[in-house]
């Protein structure tokens, strides 16, 4: 970071996987005081893919700065997926001390274009459109960092083959989808800290949601999962 001027990074990109081969790519990385234009561009290409894929993201530009508030927009053509994200978060601290309070609001739209890509076990043949809305406050208890966050959101499940051509015929196009989550941690020395965490979900209609908007016991679903290219695929 630097307080005169916006840097930027660029930085080779490298993995392998069946369906893509060989992927070579670069990534760029920008910063302006550490808060703004904090943006990220990623070009790849695959040896045994028929076009290149991006990765694009734009977060809290300088021409639309306010106080305690965050802007992010995302669109990527990114291994057997097209899709983008906006997002609006605000935050907000009591005279700068107590509780730090967020609220969000999230629109993404994904669409499942190649499944060479990926693994029918997480994904369903239909794209969603979903808006959801978040709150979260995080504190101190003592020698505690309390957190609490929560998400609820509905979205539309489509395909443009009709959602008989989902395998599902029986799909629900509208979907409820809702969390919440509650997290302790505490340093017990130098270098350790001790954690707890809560976590419940929910994810459906009149049916089961599309695979790739349900609740994994394991950790994250496949759409949180889209920004890390060792993840995704």
């Amino acid at each position: 970071s630097r307080r005169d001027r916006m840097t930027v990074g660029f930085h080779p990109t490298l993995w392998y996987n069946d369906a893509g081969g060989i992927t070579l790519g670069v990534r760029s990385r920008g910063d302006y005081l550490g808060r703004f234009e904090q943006n990220v561009a990623l070009l790849t290409f695959g040896t045994e893919a028929s076009a290149p894929d991006f990765f694009w993201r734009i977060k809290n530009p300088v021409f639309l700065r306010a106080p305690n508030t965050s802007q992010t927009l995302e669109l990527f053509v990114a291994e057997g997926r097209i899709g983008g994200l906006l997002d609006i978060e605000r935050r907000r601290r009591h005279l700068g001390r107590g509780a730090l309070w967020s609220h969000g609001l999230t629109l993404q739209w994904v669409h499942p274009d190649d499944f060479r890509f990926l693994d029918p076990l997480y994904y369903d043949d239909a794209g969603t459109v979903e808006l959801g809305m978040t709150t979260g406050v995080n504190g101190r208890s003592g020698a505690w960092r309390l957190g609490l966050h929560s998400s609820v959101g509905g979205g539309l499940v489509y395909n443009r083959g009709g959602l008989d051509a989902t395998g599902r015929a029986d799909l629900d196009p509208f979907y409820f989808r809702g969390t919440i989550e509650g997290t302790a941690r505490k340093a017990l020395a130098r270098r350790l800290d001790f954690g707890m965490r809560v976590f419940a979900g929910v994810a459906g209609g009149e049916h089961d949601a599309v695979k790739q908007r349900q609740i994994y016991f394991q950790g994250a679903d496949p759409l949180q999962q889209l920004g890390n290219p060792l993840l995704r695929s």
